[in-house]
């Protein structure tokens, strides 16, 4: 009986360090979190107008990807384009993404084929350079929108145009809260506050 409880005061001795401990980490990540959520970000908004296509990638399923870094950003749900009145292969977006710029590069916008059970293939991509779109924000007094009429072309023909997009890209410095958070953050992974019942599972095992 006396060595039970002389190993239960032990436990409790032992545990009541690790649980201060937790509590201190709690509080040092709720901080970094804070002031973290308080730095000045450049958040781009892509308002994507329509995409024409070349008649060899018409009957097809497709989708657009933005990708900054090897990190995907937004991508379009799957569809055909149709033929309009000037006689182009259309697919009207009409969509706005948004993506906090997390000092890729370059601005990668892909167009790729869906398959099932597989990751897409990609038909054709246009690499703009950050610094481009960066140097119009600079430029400006406050935030601008700038037309881009981009031509995309095949990763096995560089110099054949299959698709070309019209798409407005604005930038904009806002805090990271505004933002959308850490959430919004893709290519940095960063660590989350501990919850009270996340902490006492820890201390309980």
């Amino acid at each position: 009986s006396s060595r039970l409880e002389f190993k239960a005061s032990c436990c409790e001795f032992e545990g009541q360090p690790i649980r201060l401990g937790w509590l201190r980490l709690a509080a040092m990540v709720a901080t970094s979190v804070h002031k973290l959520l308080e730095v000045d970000v450049l958040l781009m908004e892509f308002s994507f107008r329509h995409l024409d296509v070349h008649e060899d990638l018409a009957k097809q399923g497709l989708k657009l990807k933005v990708r900054m870094g090897g990190v995907t950003y937004s991508k379009s749900d799957a569809c055909k384009a149709v033929m309009t009145k000037d006689q182009h292969w259309r697919i009207s977006l009409g969509t706005t993404e948004r993506a906090v710029f997390e000092g890729a590069d370059s601005l990668d916008f892909e167009l790729c084929r869906p398959r099932c059970w597989r990751p897409s293939a990609m038909a054709a991509s246009c690499c703009v350079p950050a610094a481009a779109v960066l140097q119009q924000f600079a430029d400006a007094d406050d935030a601008r929108v700038s037309a881009w009429n981009l031509e995309l072309s095949g990763p096995l023909a560089p110099t054949k145009v299959l698709a070309s997009l019209a798409v407005d890209i604005r930038v904009v410095a806002l805090k990271l809260c505004d933002a959308g958070g850490l959430a919004a953050l893709k290519a940095a992974a960063l660590p989350q506050p501990p919850s009270t019942a996340r902490m006492q599972s820890a201390i309980e095992l």
